[in-house]
């Protein structure tokens, strides 16, 4: 399996299904995209090492997501929303900009969830059935 190797973020393994690397840092399991290079880029690795250095914005994020959660899907999901963890954190670029897409952990009835940032910023979130 190949592996790239960070300074920071430590080991990471390719993930050729997914096409990202995936590694464990700071007790965050995180994926990195695949930009068309043979490693992540420098910009993703940045983003990525500065986020879970510090991951506040991530915590912060997911209590926004939680409550959001209750009130746009309703209180049927309250117990659900509040039971949800991180689970894997995808780190890309967009247009140029950075992005996160968050798996959650703690869905039930097949829910799978998932939240969303611009740069560090909450944007949403939702879920699939």
């Amino acid at each position: 399996m190949q592996e790239f190797i960070d300074p920071v973020l430590g080991v990471m393994k390719w993930n050729e299904d997914d096409e990202v690397w995936i590694g464990e840092y700071n007790r965050f399991q995180f994926a990195l995209s695949y930009e068309g290079k043979r490693d992540p880029t420098s910009a993703v690795i940045k983003y990525a090492r500065e986020t879970l250095a510090n991951p506040q914005c991530l915590n912060d994020g997911l209590a926004q997501a939680k409550a959001a959660a209750t009130r746009d899907f309703g209180q049927y999901y309250l117990d659900e929303a509040n039971s949800l963890i991180f689970g894997l954190i995808h780190f890309y670029f967009y247009k140029n900009r950075p992005r996160i897409f968050a798996e959650l952990e703690g869905g039930r009835d097949f829910r799978c969830w998932r939240i969303e940032f611009s740069g560090t910023k909450f944007e949403g979130i939702g879920f699939d059935n």
